[in-house]
């Protein structure tokens, strides 16, 4: 049996990063791969051996934290142990900082053990007003991947933006998207009225909500079929900070605030698109939204924006709406777009979107062919 040590900050199977990495970590065990983690512990989680390293308490403080941001010396002490207990056939580092991926590529080195890099997002570093070790840490991570990454045995990238940043420097490179377990291809139903748009995230700078929200209670105001927007991450008042006006409930947007992610995944699977505006910035272009793809693999269209992202993977008017800008006019067309679909065909579009997912988001479609790239062989 092959063991892969899997290392990053993220707790298994929690948040969008745990939850993705603990799909490709059952995507390997498929293949007979026993996974260890180096990563956030918690003691719900009982599936696999975590070694933690979230500090003690007692030495986390702003100044240690930096320092460890700096020199990732608490994360490798632990990683070293780790790796002296487990000997593991492969390391995977997921989206570490400059200074841990360097010491643990030259110490993988030195054991003779594969270690390979996998990166799912390239953020513009930020100020240093805006928080200093949010500065620090946006920093080690582009001087991570623009100079030590190709040291690594290999990269798993989750973009073609990334694919192709690699390939121009030489590193053997594996393509790999958010996966799920799909078994079910059955299209479920779900009543065609009022149609009902969901957003699932927290926007922060990286996605664009306010123009939709606008372009909803603009239409509502002056039409009599009336739609829904429900907003899942944010509660009303975050909503109206970001918008910079009062919400009212028959302006038909709805802010549900944080949920669990199940609650998330009904949402979405009964609503009848998916909305997802992003700046065309490199963060956009670099990283794959999971929200499209979980959306696709619940049968559920969805409206982007052309940005060369994850938009790539909508096929106009069968999988969901592409449009070229967030203006108030394209956005109330492709409102008026959706009203005017007929029942059988929305239908149509949601088949579509399942069948595309079981070709691009089923883990058993890569298990093999990614093991054999992690091993070398």
């Amino acid at each position: 049996m092959y063991k892969i040590l899997y290392v990053g900050k993220f707790i298994p199977n929690e948040g969008a990063a745990g939850i993705h990495v603990y799909n490709i970590a059952k995507c390997l065990e498929e293949q007979g791969v026993e996974i260890v983690y180096v990563a956030y512990s918690k003691n719900s989680f009982k599936k696999n051996r975590i070694y933690d390293i979230r500090k003690p308490m007692g030495v986390i403080g702003s100044l240690k934290n930096v320092y460890d941001i700096i020199t990732g010396c608490y994360e490798f002490d632990v990683f070293k142990n780790a790796i002296e207990k487990e000997h593991p056939n492969a390391v995977i580092l997921y989206n570490t900082s400059n200074a841990i991926t360097k010491k643990a590529i030259n110490y993988c080195r030195q054991k003779n053990i594969r270690i390979i890099v996998e990166n799912t997002e390239w953020y513009t570093v930020t100020s240093i007003t805006s928080g200093l070790a949010g500065h620090l840490l946006t920093k080690s991570v582009d001087k991570r991947i623009r100079k030590t990454d190709n040291t690594a045995d290999g990269v798993i990238v989750i973009s073609k933006y990334l694919e192709n940043h690699y390939k121009r420097q030489n590193v053997p490179t594996f393509n790999l998207p958010p996966l799920f377990s799909l078994e079910k291809e059955s299209v479920e139903r779900i009543q065609f009225r009022p149609i009902r748009f969901v957003y699932a995230g927290s926007p922060g700078g990286k996605d664009i909500l306010k123009p939709f929200v606008d372009s909803i209670i603009e239409h509502n105001k002056h039409n009599d079929c009336n739609v829904e927007f429900h907003i899942y991450g944010i509660n009303q008042k975050q909503l109206s900070h970001i918008t910079g006006y009062q919400i009212n409930a028959e302006d038909g947007v709805f802010a549900h605030g944080r949920v669990s992610h199940d609650e998330v995944i009904r949402a979405v699977s009964n609503s009848h698109f998916t909305v997802l505006l992003r700046h065309n910035m490199r963060y956009a272009k670099a990283g794959y939204s999971t929200k499209v793809a979980e959306s696709l693999a619940l049968g559920t269209p969805v409206i982007c924006n052309n940005i060369g992202g994850t938009d790539v993977d909508i096929n106009d008017s069968e999988t969901g709406f592409k449009i070229n800008d967030c203006d108030i006019k394209t956005l109330k067309n492709v409102i008026n777009r959706v009203i005017e679909i007929g029942e059988m065909d929305y239908f149509n579009m949601r088949r579509a979107c399942i069948n595309y997912a079981q070709k691009r988001y089923a883990a058993q479609n890569y298990s093999e062919t990614l093991l054999n790239f992690i091993l070398g062989k």
